[in-house]
């Protein structure tokens, strides 16, 4: 069982290399014709399994992967392989599909098509984290540097933050009640059930008694559940296979 846990489809397993390798491993180590392998991605609740009953077969794929890689000329070919690359900011394959991206920026009507639309999309989620890559890159040369080509940084104002609650409803007390403070203020849920948790538990641990934080935690969603909402779901997009 293989556990993923970004929100990236990863290819079916009857198709993964990455699998198959896995499978031909424990049949090797165990002795047995078969197995069974699966990829759960609990974030996106996509789940595939396959069984590989063919080890030789495995096998004999895998060197022929490896005889590729390190015979002959090396070819270069940009693909969902590069998400997870380091140098993609010196491979010339990689370039060359970044180039075909920023062509396609000033073409709107290619991407109404859904064949277009869908192949440039998953090459731009490769593109992202590249972009962040060079963002990260840049930042840190002027931390070191100061100045980068014109590029520098500019300060800006920090955001806002109450740094002393009571001292603020203390403050505004003449004019606002303290019933519309408390509607101006919003809580963590996290940090409130974590310190509810903290506090519940030390408690029983002092009286001599056992108490799982999981038992805690159902404790405080059980006397909660009236005052706590979840915001609305959010949405992402992911690749599903098109029946036939």
């Amino acid at each position: 069982i293989d556990w993923k846990f970004g929100r990236v489809p990863v290819p079916d397993v009857s198709g993964n290399l990455q699998l198959a390798a896995y499978a031909l491993g424990a049949m090797q180590l165990t002795g047995a014709t078969r197995c069974v392998a699966h990829v759960f991605q609990p974030r996106i609740k996509a789940h595939t399994c396959h069984e590989f009953t063919r080890p030789d077969a495995i096998a004999r794929n895998i060197r022929r992967v490896i005889d590729r890689a390190t015979s002959g000329p090396l070819v270069l070919e940009a693909g969902e392989q590069c998400r997870y690359c380091k140098a993609k900011a010196v491979c010339p394959a990689f370039k060359a599909q970044t180039d075909a991206l920023a062509v396609m920026r000033d073409s709107t009507k290619a991407l109404t098509t859904p064949e277009t639309l869908a192949t440039y999309y998953a090459k731009a989620q490769i593109v992202k984290r590249f972009c962040t890559q060079v963002e990260d890159a840049m930042k840190a040369y002027l931390d070191e540097h100061g100045e980068c080509a014109g590029y520098a940084y500019q300060e800006v104002a920090g955001r806002r933050e109450v740094s002393d609650i009571c001292g603020l409803c203390f403050a505004v007390s003449d004019i606002i009640t303290r019933g519309e403070f408390l509607e101006c203020c919003t809580a963590s849920t996290a940090q409130v059930e974590s310190l509810y948790v903290d506090k519940v538990c030390a408690a029983a641990s002092a009286k001599g008694e056992k108490l799982t934080k999981k038992d805690a935690k159902e404790r405080f969603e059980a006397g909660a559940a009236a005052f706590i909402s979840r915001a609305k779901p959010t949405r992402i997009v992911v690749f599903k296979e098109v029946a036939q």
